[in-house]
């Protein structure tokens, strides 16, 4: 499977319920193996997606979150086929609030992807280079 040269632009949330930023695997209740609907509040079960799935070329450009009830963000690929060309380009949290759950400081879960953020994003995934 392949999820390629996909553009969200102009997107504004005002007191998301949820997690703002989901890009990885999908949460199911229904699919064994699945990322639990539970995760990470009361369930540790959240795999990477499987190597068979490619996700590359994935912008987000001009996203507004004001007031998120959670930490900003989940980037989840595999280690052994990583995300690639995932841009994040003026994506900003207003507050800006470490004391979010369930990542805190580090605001975002962020593993097996290769991303860039630029300066106007804030905050940037632990995981991206600056661009």
């Amino acid at each position: 499977a392949e999820i390629t040269n996909i553009l969200f632009e102009d997107i504004e949330m005002d007191t998301p319920e949820q997690v703002p930023i989901w890009i990885g695997p999908a949460q199911e209740s229904d699919s064994k193996g699945a990322c639990s609907l539970l995760w990470p509040s009361l369930s540790n079960h959240c795999p990477a997606p499987p190597t068979t799935v490619s996700f590359t070329n994935i912008t987000l450009r001009r996203v507004k979150v004001q007031n998120a009830k959670h930490s900003p963000g989940v980037i989840l690929g595999n280690p052994q086929r990583p995300m690639k060309g995932i841009v994040f380009d003026d994506v900003a949290f207003t507050p800006i609030d470490p004391s979010k759950k369930p990542w805190g400081s580090d605001f975002y879960h962020c593993e097996g992807v290769e991303g860039a953020a630029t300066d106007a994003t804030s905050p940037k995934p632990p995981c991206f280079k600056s661009t």
